[in-house]
């Protein structure tokens, strides 16, 4: 059982990167069925591939899906390499902050924050529930205490070299210093923001910063640019949205 769901998994994996969705979802389904009749403590592994498929059904923003999966991976790990339970956690508060329960958001973020569990990577780890909190908290207007938490976690995931993680957090930390009305800051974050887009390669957070770009042009009265970026922000959520 266990080489045939590693076997399973390996498959998904490969589908998930080709970009072959059906056929990736088509291994869900045999996952699945197998899963129904192991317990955690005859497959190690079975809290993060639950995790696995509600984050593949969350990518999709098919929530209804997503959620059963993510709330069964919310086991406390016995095993150092399982972060499952940390992720699944800020995955479900991220669920709540999109929706705008910012209650139930902060909730699971701090459940996360708090959890005793030593993973691997937690530092990393904490550091992403540092920087939920603090977008629940821009949710809320509370600029200058989101601002705190997202400062606080993107120092930790740039000791760790990951601007993938660094690039999300930035340009919510430009959007709390926009909010805050500090254009100086803002620009400052919004040119950090870039480089570690373009440094990490996570293009679909041009969906994000472009329109923050726009705005912060029209504040500053440069119509020409404001104009240039929301043509730019339109144009990448053309092109994401064909994508789904």
């Amino acid at each position: 059982t266990e080489i045939r769901l590693r076997c399973l998994e390996e498959i998904f994996d490969i589908y998930w990167r080709g970009i072959q969705y059906t056929n990736a979802f088509k291994e869900v389904y045999l996952i699945d069925k197998v899963l129904l009749n192991i317990s955690t403590d005859e497959y190690s592994r079975k809290g993060c591939i639950y995790y696995k498929i509600g984050q593949a059904y969350f990518y999709f923003k098919d929530y209804d899906k997503a959620l059963p999966y993510l709330r069964k991976a919310l086991i406390p790990t016995k095993y150092y390499f399982d972060r499952s339970n940390l992720q699944a956690r800020n995955m479900i508060g991220t669920y709540h902050n999109i929706k705008g329960d910012t209650d139930s958001a902060e909730y699971y973020f701090r459940s996360a924050l708090s959890s005793q569990e030593k993973v691997k990577d937690r530092e990393l780890f904490d550091a992403i529930s540092l920087s939920n909190i603090g977008k629940a908290l821009y949710n809320t207007q509370k600029y200058n205490s989101a601002s705190l938490y997202l400062e606080s976690g993107l120092n930790k995931v740039l000791l760790e070299n990951n601007y993938e993680l660094a690039s999300d957090i930035s340009i919510e930390l430009a959007k709390c210093y926009f909010g805050h009305n500090d254009l100086k800051r803002t620009k400052i974050q919004i040119d950090s923001s870039l480089y570690y887009i373009k440094k990490s390669d996570n293009t679909y957070l041009y969906q994000s910063i472009y329109p923050l770009m726009a705005e912060y042009y029209k504040k500053i009265h440069n119509d020409k640019l404001a104009s240039l970026y929301l043509d730019s922000a339109i144009f990448i959520n053309q092109i994401f949205a064909e994508r789904y």
